[in-house]
């Protein structure tokens, strides 16, 4: 419904209820266009307001009004009967049809030609119209050729589209029409002549049954699951597994619509089952399946939805994790099958891909004698594909919640969101507990999720300063808005804390919000709070087994602009033995790709330089590198982008964290409905690191320079400190460090350039005394850890 529609509904319950006793039907009159289902929904929802508010009386007699106007709906177009029309009355339906077909043949059904002929006519769009066009139509199907009679039922099948979705006149005559039109053309489309087109039309049909506002509306839902399950009898899963899956989706909509959650959950399952066999017969690369991915998206949130209602929740985790960064997860897969695979294996999945997709192509395109007979068999091959698969891959299908819920040490809490059509959901798991956040009150916390985040989003973008200023309030809002003072209350005390996001929430610095008494998120777990983009992630690069930071490769101020980088690399560089540093004009790309192999060997690389994000196109998002800026303008063959990181040729096989201490770098396609997961961290996750410490807006470099030489110091002083602890110490000290505490820990660091020891005494004799310079949430709370 387009707001303006809606606007229009709102003010006309404003007219009714203004109106003294007796003006309401002149109201009516004078808004026929507007009286439809979609106006009986805007009534009930106005009457609950009323309810809800106290005004009852008012509550009472909008319900009334509208359950007036059900029957008025259903009757109106019914007074007239079709023999009490005059000839002339007659004809002049009949030229208004014959126009509509014409109209509709000529511009091969384009709304933009064919809606303002529907417009001009409205007042004969009603049953008469329906009842003339069918026997207009029966008549003729008996009178001419059958390829005349496939033609014309072609276009009354794109008229029965054209008029369902048409947003004049009465909904409830377009619906009859539509269903008129559907039904006359089943005359031509029999499923022993044309099998397709007669499932074609069962589905066009179920669906103008599901939106029929006349007649009893239980026997319309009925109809409809009917004309659904004849469809299915054309669309099978072994012949048609596209259409198969879209018929059953709608389906399952139907059932789910209709608080049926046990056939809806049947429908979704057979549903998602079809969609990931047609998702591993995609080979023709990763754009095929992303595309597939959001076409499907919105099957597994309503799974999930469907699972919650019947009080599954540990299912419907599992549906949100078979489509929660599933690209991304199948890519890092696939770049090491080699070792999930055994060769015997690589083969078989090979023969059986060329096979499956032969075979399609023959039923595709009726190429076989049999149909029936390759369908089975195409299905056989399909199972023996998803079985192999399933038994390797701890992906799709095959992700189990309880298998990874025993991966969880006795000390790790994970918080997942996930956000359905309606609600924001909360998710606690613990290796020995799984909870969904329910609140005693019902909230909109969704949508004010969403104002927030537009709000936040906004400022950052338009206003720098403002966002600056008040990112503290920002924040604190959001605590409040995700409710974490009772998700906290279900989570055990000295835990290491996982977060898991959702879309938006994954640029967020969560680990920094604020708690009543005065603490931060991750002043509360000891062992650290980092972040992992989905369980079947977390669970991959956990298994990752590094060298824990013997060996340094780092990018130094490569566009010699950051005036406390150096300082940075130097102080860092100074606690490795092992350690290769590409500085200044010598940390070009082509240096980079000359650093191979000890790149491949670093178990630790540090780039303190530039970053940019680009929302736009992702994959151009980058760390620039020497060269790379000329004239204003950035050359990305002189950088190092994501794209660069999802080749095969950058292996970081040994690395046990990349630390992007630059601007930006942690922003993600938080958009993507596809994979939301898509930035620079995703591509050192995938190149083959086990963690990714980046940043979530544009950074102060002296503050990043002191949380960077603190969080590097943590790492190789403190033993057995984990890099979310290390990274959350750092930040705690640097948020608290005073002047003071600045200057005696500046005068300890091993610095053999006098220009650096020059820059830290002039900046710290600035600070005025037993002040905490870097307080404020922007100097600390930008960095955070993805990975173990």
């Amino acid at each position: 419904m387009s707001e303006q529609r809606q606007q229009a509904y709102l003010n006309l319950i404003q007219q009714l209820l203004d109106c003294s006793n007796g003006g309401e039907n002149e109201r009516l009159v004078a808004n026929q266009d507007l009286l439809d289902s979609e106006f009986l929904l805007t009534v009930e929802t106005v009457a609950g307001m009323m309810s809800e508010e106290g005004n009852q009386n008012t509550a009472n007699w909008l319900r009334n009004l509208g359950n007036n106007l059900v029957e008025y709906l259903s009757q109106s177009s019914s007074e007239k009967q079709l023999q009490d029309l005059s000839e002339k009355d007659l004809q002049a339906y009949f030229q208004v049809l014959m126009e509509i077909l014409r109209v509709i043949s000529e511009s091969n059904g384009d709304a933009e030609v064919v809606y303002p002929l529907f417009a001009a006519n409205k007042d004969k769009l009603d049953d008469i119209f329906a009842e003339i066009l069918q026997r207009w139509a029966i008549n003729t199907f008996e009178e001419v050729e059958v390829d005349t009679a496939e033609s014309i039922a072609v276009v009354i099948v794109r008229f029965g589209n054209l008029i369902q979705q048409f947003p004049l006149g009465n909904k409830a005559s377009n619906m009859e029409i539509a269903i008129a039109s559907y039904e006359t053309v089943l005359k031509v489309f029999t499923q022993q002549a044309l099998p397709q087109q007669w499932a074609m039309t069962q589905n066009n049909l179920a669906a103008a049954y599901s939106d029929r506002i006349k007649g009893d509306k239980a026997e319309n839902i009925e109809l409809a699951i009917s004309s659904y399950k004849a469809a299915l009898q054309v669309y099978t899963q072994q012949a048609l597994p596209l259409e198969y899956a879209e018929t059953l989706e709608n389906l399952g909509m139907l059932y789910q619509g209709e608080g049926r959650f046990n056939s809806a959950y049947n429908t979704y399952e057979s549903t998602i089952a079809t969609v990931e066999l047609l998702r591993g017969e995609i080979i023709s690369g990763e754009e095929s399946k992303r595309k597939q991915a959001e076409k499907w998206n919105r099957l597994y949130r309503r799974m999930a939805e469907v699972c919650l209602q019947l009080g599954e929740e540990a299912l419907a985790l599992e549906y949100i994790e078979r489509s929660k960064t599933r690209n991304l997860v199948e890519l890092i897969l696939e770049r090491d099958s080699e070792i999930i695979f055994p060769p015997n294996v690589v083969t078989k999945l090979e023969q059986l891909r060329d096979e499956i997709a032969t075979r399609q192509d023959k039923i595709q395109n009726g190429k076989t004698e049999n149909p029936t007979a390759l369908a089975q068999h195409l299905q056989d091959l399909r199972q023996q594909k998803k079985s192999l698969e399933d038994e390797y891959l701890p992906v799709g299908s095959g992700f189990n919640f309880n298998k990874f819920q025993a991966t969880l040490d006795k000390n790790t809490a994970v918080i997942e969101w996930y956000i359905t059509s309606t609600d924001l959901e909360t998710f606690i798991i613990t290796s020995d507990n799984f909870q969904r956040l329910n609140l005693s009150i019902p909230t909109d916390n969704l949508q004010a999720l969403i104002d927030w985040v537009n709000k936040y989003l906004n400022a950052y973008y338009n206003n720098k300063a403002e966002w600056k200023n008040n990112l503290a309030s920002y924040i604190t809002q959001l605590a409040e808005i995700l409710n974490l003072e009772e998700i906290l209350q279900l989570i055990p005390e000295n835990s290491h804390l996982v977060l898991i996001p959702i879309t938006a929430l994954h640029i967020l610095p969560l680990h920094a919000l604020p708690l009543s008494d005065g603490s931060f998120l991750c002043d509360k777990f000891p062992d650290g709070v980092s972040y992992a983009p989905s369980c079947q992630l977390l669970q991959q690069i956990n298994s990752r087994k590094r060298v824990d930071f013997n060996s340094l490769f780092a990018i130094q101020n490569p566009t010699e602009d950051l005036a406390f980088t150096d300082l940075e690399v130097e102080a860092i560089s100074s606690l490795f033995a092992d350690k290769e540093i590409l500085s200044k004009q010598q940390a070009t790309q082509t240096a980079l790709s000359q650093a191979s192999s000890q790149i491949k060997a670093a178990n630790y690389l540090h780039f303190s330089c530039h970053g940019t994000f680009n929302l736009k196109t992702p994959q151009n998002s980058c760390l620039l590198l020497a060269g790379a800026v000329e004239n204003n303008q950035l050359d990305l063959n002189k950088c190092l982008t994501l794209g660069n990181l999802f080749e095969r040729d950058f292996n970081l096989n040994q690395c046990r964290l990349v630390v992007l201490s630059a601007c930006e770098t942690g922003l993600i396609d938080f958009n993507n409905t596809s994979d939301e997961y898509i930035g620079l961290p995703s591509g050192f996750l995938y190149a083959g690191s086990s963690s990714v410490v980046s940043s979530l807006w544009t950074v102060n470099d002296l503050s990043t320079s002191f949380l960077m030489i603190k969080f590097v110091q943590n790492l190789k002083n403190i033993e057995n400190v984990s890099v979310p602890v290390a990274l959350n110490q750092a930040q705690n000290w640097l948020r608290n460090a005073t002047k003071e505490d600045l200057q005696e820990w500046a005068g300890n660091l091993p610095l053999d350039n006098p220009l650096h020891k020059m820059q830290l005494k002039v900046f710290l004799n600035q600070i005025q005394a037993n002040t905490k310079p870097f307080e404020s949430p922007f100097y600390w709370a930008a960095f955070t850890t993805v990975g173990n």
